[in-house]
């Protein structure tokens, strides 16, 4: 069954989404300096991916804002479920 997108991936992703449209930059463009390609930006906007706290860190330096901006408001998160 495939997983959903955690509630904090989600609002990671939002706040990536927000940020770079603010500072105006396409897709295709932040993706190009992180080294990945638009589709994988996409779903770390979407939450899909998870995003690594090294690459996050990255995306913090290229759109000029603190770290703990892409944290800030995060709900907490979600217990894992215990399907094992």
């Amino acid at each position: 069954m495939p997983r959903k997108p955690g509630s904090v991936n989600r609002h990671i992703g939002c706040r990536i989404r927000k940020r770079r449209l603010e500072v105006v930059m396409s897709q295709e463009r932040l993706g190009g300096l992180l080294g990945i390609t638009f589709q994988q930006l996409q779903k770390y906007e979407n939450g899909t991916n998870r995003i690594s706290a090294e690459r996050l860190h990255y995306v913090a330096h290229i759109l000029n804002v603190p770290f703990e901006y892409f944290i800030e408001g995060a709900p907490a998160p979600e217990k894992p479920d215990s399907a094992s």
